[in-house]
């Protein structure tokens, strides 16, 4: 009895590990991402403590009402944000430069990475509501970020004040509308902390795979390129109106939120325009004579359109056998000679398990799926796979319906060519035999 019991016990522990191992591994896939979540929170508390300490030496006190307002601020500026997906990931594209330089004008520089770690936590803890584990580290690594690019501005602007020989930090930083070069010290900062924060995103995506760090940050810059032109100049506007009137912020704030809105919809415009552009150009490349040129065009062109970690184009023959090719977007992306692998057995969508995914070759368990059809004829299907959980857009949803049509009746056509071909022989064959 006691062994039974010894030995339910065992089992029971090693459930309760492999469960531990599995949370671990969805919250920190790989090392890298685990010892930069760490290493930026450091970095993070170990800025406001050392300029809260600041403060306190150099007594220099901040008005209750003055941070409550820079806080809102940068609040406000995270809420209005734009999600912009890179592969499984999801990078937040807000106005966070704007909310930076709002603080700036607000409070001394020592108080300003406390003013957005606090408008931070408020302006993302919405998404910690229901939220699993993995979530709410992206969340803490979010805010983390942001508070890391905020002292890097406040120290971008703390230079600048030196060497135009005023570093005096007891004072917000006002501009001049009649001295532009007032404006210089606020437009480095609101770059410092783009490259920063921008950089640490990137650096989050990148971390669950090899080598991809300069590409995603450049997917990331290129998301942001034209809100970070407006964040700039807005950013000004803000400080300028801040040197007039706290107050007039209030009434401004409905502006910049159709501005918001219209910069957020001009970029779902573009990059519904970029989606059609690559998709006629997939569409193009698979006029290949041979199903095997198909299923690598095929795969090519899903790993453009839709940057998934992984593609996959299962055959269905008619004798009931299926065959599916494999490739992972990073090896075709460096044109890897055995890029694309030939699978005899892909795993079916309908019972889609890790297990089941790992057991073909794939790393990617979650899949989006669209059947191969040419009118009552079953091609196959067409596999987007992710590492996470990703929801297609709605652009990308139709453009994922039209490029799975193409697929299945450029894999038709190709059949069709193979069938044309053997009988073409056969009868060569026939008339040399009579």
């Amino acid at each position: 009895m006691a062994g039974s019991i010894g030995g339910v016990g065992r089992g029971r522990a090693a459930a309760s590990r492999s469960g531990t191992d599995g949370r671990i591994l969805r919250v920190f896939p790989t090392a890298r991402r685990c010892v930069l979540f760490y290493l930026v929170i450091a970095a993070a508390v170990a800025a406001v403590v050392s300029y809260l300490t600041v403060a306190g030496r150099s007594g220099i006190a901040v008005g209750y009402r003055e941070l409550l307002v820079a806080v809102t601020a940068f609040m406000a500026a995270q809420l209005a944000r734009v999600k912009h997906r890179v592969g499984s990931d999801v990078v937040m594209l807000g106005w966070g430069e704007v909310g930076v330089v709002a603080a700036l004008c607000l409070v001394p520089a020592p108080w300003v990475p406390v003013a957005v770690a606090a408008g931070g936590v408020l302006g993302h803890a919405g998404r910690l509501v229901g939220a699993d584990a993995a979530t709410r580290t992206r969340v803490v690594y979010g805010v983390s970020a942001l508070t890391a690019g905020g002292a890097v501005a406040t120290v971008v602007v703390a230079v600048a004040a030196v060497v135009a020989g005023a570093a005096d930090t007891a004072e917000p930083v006002s501009v001049d509308i009649e001295r532009p070069a007032t404006f210089v010290p606020l437009l480095l900062a609101s770059l410092g902390y783009f490259v920063v924060t921008s950089l640490l995103a990137s650096a989050w995506v990148a971390s669950t795979t090899r080598g991809e760090f300069g590409s995603v940050w450049l997917r990331v810059a290129r998301g942001k390129r034209v809100m970070l032109a407006g964040n700039v100049a807005v950013g000004l506007a803000v400080a300028f109106v801040i040197g007039v009137n706290a107050i007039w912020l209030a009434p401004l704030a409905p502006v910049l939120w159709v501005l918001h809105l219209g910069y957020a919809h001009q970029m779902r415009s573009a990059q519904e325009r970029d989606t059609w552009v690559a998709l006629a150009e997939a569409t193009r490349g698979l006029n290949q004579l041979d199903e095997g040129g198909v299923a690598k065009a095929a795969l090519r062109g899903a790993a453009q359109l839709f940057e998934p970690d992984e593609v996959e184009v299962v055959l269905h023959r008619p004798s009931g056998r299926r065959r599916g090719y494999l490739a992972r977007v990073k090896d075709l992306s460096q044109e890897t000679p055995d890029a694309v692998r030939a699978i005899d057995t892909p795993w079916d969508t309908g019972t889609t398990t890790a297990a089941a995914a790992a057991a073909s070759g794939a790393r990617a368990p979650h899949a989006a799926v669209r059947r191969l059809v040419v009118g009552d004829v079953d091609i196959g299907e067409l596999r987007l796979r992710f590492r996470r959980q990703v929801a297609l857009g709605t652009s990308e949803q139709h453009a994922f319906s039209t490029f799975a049509d193409a697929v299945a009746s450029a894999l038709h056509d190709a059949a069709t060519h193979r069938q044309l071909q053997a009988m073409t022989a056969r009868s060569a064959y026939d008339a040399v035999t009579r």
